[in-house]
Formats: C-alpha cells, sequence, structure tokens
C-alpha cells in the first residue's frame, strides 16, 4: 500500500467531503479514496468509449463504397 498525503485543501472542499463522508459513513480518508477511485474508473469507461465511437466510426468510414460518399 502506498501513502498519500493532500496538502492545501480548501476549507470548502474539507466541508464537502467531511459531509460526504459522514453520509456515507466512511472515514475521511476512506471516502477520498472511494472518491478518486470512482472518478479514475468514471474517466477510464469514458475514454473506452470515446475509443469504441471512434473505432465504429472509422470502420463505417472505410466500408463505405465511392458511390455511397
Amino acid at each position: 500500500m502506498h501513502t498519500i498525503h493532500i496538502r492545501n485543501v480548501s476549507d470548502e472542499l474539507f466541508e464537502k467531503l467531511s459531509e460526504s463522508s459522514k453520509y456515507s459513513h466512511r472515514s475521511i480518508a476512506r471516502e477520498a479514496l472511494v472518491l478518486l477511485r470512482d472518478a479514475l474508473d468514471a474517466n477510464a469507461n469514458e475514454m473506452l468509449k470515446r475509443r469504441r465511437i471512434i473505432h465504429d466510426m472509422d470502420s463505417y468510414r472505410y466500408s463505405l463504397k465511392l458511390d455511397e460518399i
């Protein structure tokens, strides 16, 4: 396991994290990890969707015949 220290967290952000951790019945550290993981997973899923769309568009473009363009 690795350790991360986060500095210069604004009061507003800390309050949001604190409220979120209370709502989720987690420690602030655990809530921060869960939110970070979820954000990175969502970003990875979005990138995968974009790659699939681009691949599908390229496949369609190359499958067109000249008279269909």
